[in-house]
């Protein structure tokens, strides 16, 4: 049971990972294109990306994590990287400002899933396993960050709305990931 956990939790790790480098490779493209922005404003914007995810990890994590537990966090980090990655290029160029905060949820979905998920793997596993475990669930984020961009780019070619669409369902498939492990696994670990 403790390996399936595991499994999951690495598997939905990769699969935001994914959704995530598909937005973070195509996102200056899309600003670019659609909104005008230069290459300078598109480092704003990454610099923004940045500090707000600083300021979740950093500030807010932790509280929330008390608070609400990791099993919620996951839910609300995939809602909200996912209502985020859908939003990005349907924002009209009139209101370019929701694009922080499109952002701004992907930053929560950031801080949110990678610590929980970090926490729920040591947690499945015994001391002895946990450094490895935590090696496999930073490779699988590693492949995550090789395939984003490949398929992010194929995706974006083909029409600039696919990749923010897929990262969404990939979210989606997250939420169903995170309420099996809840309903089935977790609650008899």
């Amino acid at each position: 049971l403790r390996i399936t956990i595991v499994r999951e939790l690495i598997s939905l790790n990769f699969l935001f990972t994914l959704a995530f480098s598909m937005m973070y490779v195509t996102a200056s493209v899309l600003w670019r294109d659609l909104y005008k922005l230069t290459d300078l404003q598109n480092s704003y914007m990454f610099t923004f990306i940045g500090i707000a995810s600083a300021v979740v990890q950093g500030l807010l994590v932790g509280p929330m994590n008390k608070k609400y537990g990791e099993r919620k966090l996951l839910y609300a980090g995939l809602v909200l990287g996912g209502v985020g990655l859908v939003a990005m290029p349907f924002i009209p160029t009139s209101l370019f400002w929701l694009q922080l905060v499109a952002l701004t949820f992907t930053a929560l979905a950031n801080g949110c899933i990678n610590p929980s998920i970090l926490g729920l793997v040591s947690n499945a596993v015994g001391r002895s396993e946990q450094g490895k475990m935590l090696g496999i669930n930073q490779s699988a984020s590693a492949l995550g960050r090789v395939f984003g961009p490949l398929f992010g780019g194929f995706l974006y070619a083909f029409n600039f709305h696919a990749p923010y669409l897929i990262g969404g369902l990939l979210c989606a498939l997250g939420i169903y990931v995170v309420y099996d492990l809840v309903q089935r696994k977790l609650g008899k670990a």
